[in-house]
Order: structure tokens, then C-alpha cells, then sequence
């Protein structure tokens, strides 16, 4: 009897977890000290990316990244391909959705509508996929889930402070003031996405570090405020609501302590916004635009590069028009009354200041399809596996859910998902969700 029971529980086990992963589990360090701290200076600088390489013009995240993905390929302390092989078939079938956007594209033109840059796009788009796919992976470790929210909290508030500087040394207060270090639609951005990483580390902390990250979550709502972008508010207010709903129906004690977080936080952001009444009045001014967003000149552009984009992708609904090709392709576009005076010219090359509709724009339905899939599925699978971990008191998946919440709100007004971060988001949110399959 005991001998069968002893088989019985092997065979759990071993359908649970396979034992080279079991034991792999069991050190507290699957890589070297060296890769985890390339990992760590890769969140930094995405959080924060002040500088590129020298000479080269490149990012710094991208030769950093290099070395961590040589140790995840060449030398894994575990294998991995066959349990993360739906992801990577996923990822693969959206690359190869580019690839063949872009060359079709190319052929059916007879070589005009293909370029140098459209081939660097697609290698591009190769290593940002590869971002998000090793990162899912990379990340999938206990410790570091545990490590990287709080490296990405104390970044997202340095970036708060920086900006700050600027306004102490340049006086750049509100929309069109003029920002250095990054632009304010990328400032606006950067909070969107990693703001949720500080917001949720109050609500674990205890004593005098609850009190420090409360005035540090004060200083980034400033920063926010004073930076003016829209994008931010709007996407870190709904993701504030979101995160209170999951709280109030997966842990009602910690709702309640939320809320009062919350609403301390925002006490003492209102007594010291009092003192500052330039910042006051900018901010007041910018909220005033969402009264009239028809007369509003930013809206509408947006509006109009919409337009645009829905008229590229109706005219080759199946592969659209290839890759980084949106402000190379000209549509027959209307404008209004507000920016006549402008020339249609001018906003055939713009940026399209919507990832969603540029990437419908550009790969069509043989693109896009992919990519909703995959967003489906960091949605639903994201939110079944936060309300399970905040049931047994882990906010680490609600922080990542939230900031690939608010930056996929962001992502209707801004351009990124040409970028590494936004595809680092979708890894850390993968690996989050495999973590907890693991632990089931």
C-alpha cells in the first residue's frame, strides 16, 4: 500500500513539474550574477533611456539585451522551448505576417514600395519580438518577479524626478513648455507604463516605507500633472479605477487600505499643488481642452492620421502596406475646416500617433490577426491569473497587469509599438502567467 502511494504521488509530481525543472526551481539562481544584473540595467534603462551607444546612435537596452539572450539560448539552465513552444509559434506567426507584408508589398511593386528601411524595420521587428519572448521566459523566476517591480518603482521615480529638474532649471510647466531629456509625449508615456510598479508597492509596504513611497507616488502624480500629456492621465486614471475593482472583488481588506492610500496620497498632492499656482493653472488650462477637443489641433491631427490609416488598410485590407511604410504611403485624405491651412502634404508624412492603426496600416489582416490574439491572451489570462495571486496576497502580477493595461490604453495615441518597452511589458506579463501555471 505504501509503495503504491509512494507511485502515486511520483506521478502527480511528475505531471506537475518535470524534475529537471523541479530541481532547477530549487536554486535560488538559474544564471549567472552577471546576467541578472544585465536584466536589471536593461529595466533601468528602459524606464530611463538617457543615452545611446557612442558612435553608433543605437540603444543602449539592444547590445545589453544581446548578452542576455545569449545565456538564455546557448547556455539554459533549463529547457525551455517545449513549454513556452505556443508563444513562441505566436510570436513567430506575427514576425512571418511582417515579413511577408513587407516583401509582398515589395514585389507586387516591382521594388518601389520596399526600402532599406523597411528591411531594417523587419530585422527590428525580429529582435523586439525576441524581447518579448525571452523575456517571458528570463523573468519567469520567483526572485526576480519579486526584485524587478521594485528596480522599476525607485526607476519610474527617479524619471519623476529628472523631470521635475527640468522644470526647476528650464521653468517647463504644461503642454508645448519644451522638454529635454525626452519629449513630453514620451515622459507621458513612460509613466503610463511604469507608474503601476510604485503605485502597487505602497499598498505592501509597512510603517516608514509606506510613508516614503506615498510622497514618492506624490512627486510622480506631480510630474504627470505638470507634464501635461493627456495620454497619461487618462490611461493612468482608468488604470487607478481598475486597479481599486480588482482589489474590492479579490481582496476587500486590501481595498480598503488601497483607498486610503489613495486618498492620502491625493491630500497631500492637493495641499502642495496650493503652492505652486503656475503649475495649477497649466494643468487647469490643459483640462479645459477636453471640453473642446474638436477645436483642439493636437486631437484632430490625430483624428485625421486615423483617417488615414483606415483608408491605407481598405485599400489592402490583406497585407496592408509594409513595414515603417505609413508616412511613405500617401491616402486620399480629408481634412477639416481646423487644419486647412496646413496642406495636405504636410500630414501624408506624419507619424501616425496610433500603434493600432499604424500596424493595421502597414500589415493589413494577415498582421493584425496575430497581434490581437496575442493581446487577447495577455488580457484574459493576465487577469485570471492577478485576481488568483492577489487572493494569495502576490501584487506582483497586479503591477505588471496594470502597466500593460495603461500603456495598451497609451498606445491609441502614440506610436510604440516600434519600440522595446512596450514589448517587454508583454514579456514580464508572460512570464507572470507561466509563473503561476507552474505553481499550479
Amino acid at each position: 500500500m505504501t509503495q503504491v502511494r509512494s507511485n502515486l504521488v511520483e506521478g502527480h509530481a511528475s505531471q506537475v513539474l518535470p524534475v529537471s525543472e523541479s530541481r532547477s526551481r530549487r536554486k535560488k539562481n538559474w544564471f549567472p550574477k552577471s546576467i541578472y544584473f544585465l536584466f536589471y540595467i536593461f529595466a533601468i534603462y528602459l524606464v530611463i533611456p538617457a543615452i545611446d551607444v557612442p558612435l553608433l546612435g543605437l540603444s543602449l537596452s539592444a547590445p545589453v539585451f544581446f548578452l542576455i539572450a545569449l545565456a538564455c539560448v546557448l547556455r539554459p539552465p533549463r529547457p525551455w522551448f517545449r513549454q513556452y513552444s505556443s508563444w513562441i509559434l505566436l510570436t513567430a506567426l506575427i514576425w512571418f505576417a511582417i515579413f511577408i507584408s513587407t516583401v509582398a508589398n515589395g514585389l507586387l511593386s516591382g521594388g518601389v514600395e520596399i526600402n532599406s528601411d523597411g528591411i531594417l524595420y523587419l530585422i527590428r521587428y525580429f529582435y523586439w519580438l525576441m524581447v518579448f519572448v525571452l523575456t517571458g521566459y528570463f523573468a519567469n523566476q520567483d526572485q526576480l518577479l519579486k526584485k524587478i517591480p521594485l528596480i522599476l518603482a525607485w526607476s519610474v521615480f527617479i524619471l519623476a524626478l529628472l523631470r521635475w529638474v527640468e522644470v526647476l532649471l528650464y521653468g517647463n510647466i504644461g503642454a508645448w513648455s519644451g522638454t529635454h531629456l525626452l519629449t513630453e509625449n514620451a515622459y507621458g508615456f513612460q509613466f503610463s507604463v511604469f507608474s503601476p510598479f510604485l503605485l502597487v508597492l505602497i499598498f505592501q509596504q509597512k510603517g516608514w516605507k509606506k510613508v516614503f513611497w506615498i510622497l514618492a507616488e506624490v512627486v510622480v502624480w506631480g510630474a504627470v500633472a505638470i507634464n501635461a500629456s493627456r495620454g497619461s492621465w487618462v490611461a493612468m486614471g482608468i488604470g487607478l479605477g481598475i486597479c481599486l475593482l480588482l482589489l474590492f472583488f479579490s481582496k476587500p481588506q486590501r481595498f480598503f487600505t488601497a483607498v486610503f492610500s489613495v486618498l492620502l496620497m491625493a491630500g497631500i498632492g492637493f495641499a502642495l499643488w496650493n503652492e505652486i499656482p503656475k503649475a495649477a493653472a497649466a494643468v487647469e488650462e490643459r483640462l479645459g481642452t477636453f471640453q473642446n477637443l474638436e477645436e483642439d489641433k493636437s486631437y484632430v491631427i490625430r483624428q485625421v492620421m486615423i483617417q488615414k490609416g483606415l483608408r491605407l488598410f481598405k485599400d489592402s485590407p490583406l497585407v496592408g502596406v509594409g513595414a515603417n511604410r505609413f508616412t511613405l504611403t500617401w491616402a486620399d485624405i480629408d481634412l477639416p475646416d481646423i487644419l486647412e491651412y496646413r496642406g495636405i502634404g504636410e500630414f501624408e508624412t506624419k507619424n501616425a500617433h496610433n500603434s493600432y492603426i499604424q500596424w493595421l496600416a502597414e500589415f493589413g489582416l494577415l498582421g493584425s490577426i496575430p497581434l490581437v490574439i496575442l493581446l487577447a491572451v495577455l488580457t484574459v489570462r493576465g487577469l485570471i491569473t492577478t485576481r488568483r495571486a492577489i487572493v494569495q496576497r502576490d501584487l506582483v502580477p497586479l503591477a505588471i497587469y496594470l502597466s500593460f493595461l495603461q500603456m495598451s490604453m497609451h498606445l491609441w495615441v502614440i506610436t510604440a509599438l516600434t519600440g522595446t518597452v512596450t514589448w517587454f511589458i508583454y514579456g514580464l506579463l508572460m512570464a507572470v502567467i507561466k509563473n503561476e501555471a507552474n505553481k499550479k
